[in-house]
C-alpha cells in the first residue's frame, strides 16, 4: 500500500470514533479533540487520573530548486498515542506520574530530496513503530525535587527552545551539533534529577545509555543496553532560569553541557576517550498579552525572540558551531489569537577535519511559517525554507515548500 493511504486509513482509523459521538458534526468546530468527549468517558477518565491523548502530525514538502532533486515530492506522518496516570488520584499515592507514548512513523523524509544535513522535518524517521517513552516521575521535599526514571526523550528536558517549537525545520529546538542526544527517533532508558533552587530557578541533570554510539536505535530498544553492553553512558547537565519583565513579558535561559563517555575515533587517526558539548538558549517575550488567568508566559499572544548556540567537539563529531534565532507572533490577525506566525535560522559550522569529507563549511537554512489553528483540534501549518549549501556537499542552494497538518484526537 502506498505510503501516504496508509496514513489516511489509519487517521480514519482514529476519526472513526467521533463519526459515533451523540454530539452534532457541528461540533467538530469547536472539540479540544477531534474524537470529542467519549459519551463522557474521557471527562470520567480524567477525574480518575487516566489521561488518553492521540496526535497526528502529516507533512507533505517538495524541493523546487537546487538540493539533490526537484522531481519528486515527500509524504510522511507521526501518530502517537499517549496514556498519563496520576497515581496520587488512581492509587492514593502521595506522588507520582507514569507516562507512556506509542509512535508510528511512515513516508519519505524531505531531507531525500534536499540534500541538507539538518533535516528539513523534525518528524523524520526511517520509519517506526515503537514505545518511544515510558517513565514514572515522583515529586519530594515541598516540590523541591523531581525525580524521573524510564525511557525518556532528553529533548523534552534539555536543551530545547519552547518558542522554536513552533517550527517543521528539524534544527529548530534542540542543540544540533549534539547528535548523540538521545531524543527523537532514539530516546532512551534514563535516570534524571531536577531541583528547585528558587521560584525561579531550576537545575537539572540526567543520565542516559549512550548506546547510540554504537550504532543501536535505542528509540526501539528496552533498558538493556542501558545496563548492560556497550556500557556508553550521555551525561546531560543544564541549568534554568525564569523571569518576567514588566515592560515586554515572560522571559527564560538555559545553559547546560553533555559528556557522552564512549571511545570516539577521531578524524586525524586514533581515538579518544569520551566527547563534550555544551548550549545556551534564550528566549524572551519582547510585547505580550496576558492569558486569561493573567499571568505572563511564552505562550501569551505577542511577539517571541529566541536564540540558541552550541558547540561539540571537533576532532570526532561533524558539527563544531550551531546558531541559531527567530522571531515568533502569536495572534497576529485579528480574531485569530491562537495562530502563529515565525520566522528563522538556523546556521552550522562543519568541523574543518578533511577526513570528514565536506565540500563546504557551513550549512543555513531559513524558515518562514504560519500556524493556522482551523479547529481547536486542527492546525494547518503551511511553510517555506531555503537551504544554503545544503549537506556541506557542493549543492545548488535549496527552496523547500511544504505544509504540516496537526490533528489531536
Amino acid at each position: 500500500m502506498h505510503k501516504p493511504l496508509t496514513m489516511l486509513v489509519l487517521l480514519l482509523a482514529l476519526i472513526q470514533p467521533a463519526l459515533a459521538q451523540d454530539q452534532p458534526l457541528d461540533n467538530l468546530l469547536t472539540r479540544e479533540r477531534l474524537t470529542g468527549d467519549w459519551f463522557g468517558r474521557h471527562t470520567q477518565l480524567e477525574s480518575m487520573g487516566i489521561q488518553f491523548d492521540a496526535q497526528a502530525i502529516i507533512d507533505w514538502s517538495r524541493n523546487v530548486r537546487g538540493g539533490l532533486d526537484t522531481e519528486g515530492e515527500a509524504w510522511r506522518a507521526l501518530i502517537s498515542l499517549m496514556a498519563t496516570l496520576d497515581l496520587t488520584r488512581l492509587a492514593g499515592l502521595p506522588t507520582g506520574t507514569v507516562f507512556v507514548d506509542f509512535d508510528y512513523q511512515d513516508g519519505q523524509q524531505g531531507s531525500d530530496e534536499v540534500g541538507d544535513y539538518q533535516t528539513v522535518g523534525s518528524v523524520d524517521a526511517d520509519g517506526l513503530t515503537q514505545i518511544s517513552e515510558l517513565w514514572i516521575e515522583g515529586i519530594f521535599l515541598d516540590d523541591r525535587l523531581r525525580l524521573k526514571v524510564g525511557k525518556i526523550d532528553a529533548n523534552g528536558e534539555f536543551g530545547y527552545s519552547e518558542l522554536a517549537c513552533l517550527f517543521v525545520h528539524g534544527s529548530a529546538s534542540w542543540p544540533a551539533t549534539d547528535l548523540l542526544m538521545p531524543t527523537y527517533p532514539d530516546s532512551a532508558a534514563s535516570a534524571n534529577a531536577f531541583v528547585k533552587l528558587c521560584d525561579n530557578a531550576e537545575w537539572g541533570f540526567g543520565v542516559y545509555d549512550g548506546a547510540l554510539l554504537e550504532g543501536y536505535r535505542t528509540g526501539s530498544l528496552g533498558p538493556a543496553t542501558f545496563f548492560g553492553e556497550p556500557a556508553d553512558l550521555y551525561l546531560v547537565s543544564e541549568l534554568k532560569l525564569y523571569w518576567i519583565l514588566d515592560a515586554f513579558g515572560a522571559g527564560r535561559a538555559a545553559v547546560g553541557g553533555w559528556h557522552h563517555t564512549g571511545t570516539f575515533a577521531r578524524y586525524r587517526g586514533g581515538e579518544q576517550d569520551g566527547a563534550n558539548g555544551y548550549h545556551l538558549i534564550l528566549e524572551q517575550m519582547l510585547w505580550s498579552i496576558p492569558d486569561n488567568d493573567g499571568e505572563p508566559s511564552l505562550e501569551s499572544r505577542g511577539l517571541g525572540l529566541f536564540f540558541m548556540y552550541d558547540w561539540a567537539d571537533p576532532d570526532v563529531l561533524d558539527v563544531e558551531h550551531h546558531i541559531e534565532g527567530g522571531l515568533t507572533w502569536r495572534g497576529l490577525l485579528p480574531g485569530r489569537d491562537n495562530d502563529v506566525l515565525g520566522v528563522m535560522v538556523s546556521w552550522i559550522r562543519f568541523t574543518d577535519e578533511p577526513a570528514a569529507g565536506f565540500t563546504d563549511d557551513s550549512e543555513t537554512a531559513v524558515e518562514l511559517t504560519y500556524a493556522a489553528q482551523v479547529t481547536p483540534a486542527v492546525t494547518v501549518q503551511p511553510y517555506m525554507q531555503w537551504i544554503a549549501q545544503p549537506g556541506g556537499a557542493g549543492l545548488e542552494d535549496a527552496i523547500n515548500l511544504g505544509v504540516r497538518a496537526i490533528v489531536v484526537f
